[in-house]
Formats: C-alpha cells, sequence, structure tokens
C-alpha cells in the first residue's frame, strides 16, 4: 500500500480497520510482501506463533511466502471458497 491508498482507507473505511488492534502498512514499514522479513517483523511486532496464524491473500506468491515463514496460508478467488477454507480451521 502507499500511502495516498491507505489515506483514503483510513478516511473511507475507518471502521473496518477499528476492528484490528495492530495494522501494518507497507509504506509504513518501508517492506512489503512477499518479502519474507514483512512475515517475521508482523509475527514478532505482534507476539504470534507462525503456526496459530492465517494468512488469506489474492496472490500466490504471498501466500508462499506466508508459508515460507509457517504461517497458513488461503488463496482468495471468492468469498465462499473463503469461508470454506476457514471453515479447515474451524472458522465460521
Amino acid at each position: 500500500n502507499d500511502e495516498v491508498t491507505v489515506k483514503n482507507l483510513k478516511k473511507d473505511h475507518s471502521k473496518m480497520l477499528d476492528l484490528f488492534s495492530k495494522k501494518y502498512f507497507s509504506h509504513e514499514l518501508k517492506m512489503r510482501k512477499p518479502n519474507l522479513n514483512f512475515f517475521k517483523y508482523v509475527l514478532k511486532d505482534a507476539k504470534l506463533n507462525s503456526v496459530e496464524c492465517i494468512f488469506i491473500d489474492d496472490k500466490q506468491k504471498n501466500i508462499d511466502a506466508a508459508k515460507e515463514c509457517n504461517i497458513n496460508g488461503i488463496l482468495f478467488s471468492s468469498f465462499e471458497q473463503l469461508k470454506k477454507e476457514l471453515a479447515k480451521f474451524g472458522i465460521l
């Protein structure tokens, strides 16, 4: 994400963003997916156990990078498909 996109996101979708206690924006971190350091930074900063995480993205290269960090990955193609994939993890 670039600065303009994030600014618009914060302005237009603040309620959605408020659902998250932490938010990581590429332009602020000066790192972006699929850089493994991005995933490692988020895991460490948020004190997360990688095997307990699920990363959802619409790009396979980003899913592959997350998996290299032992993060579960779901390649998004549709809402219905995502619901089925999340159900496999006992979510929904």
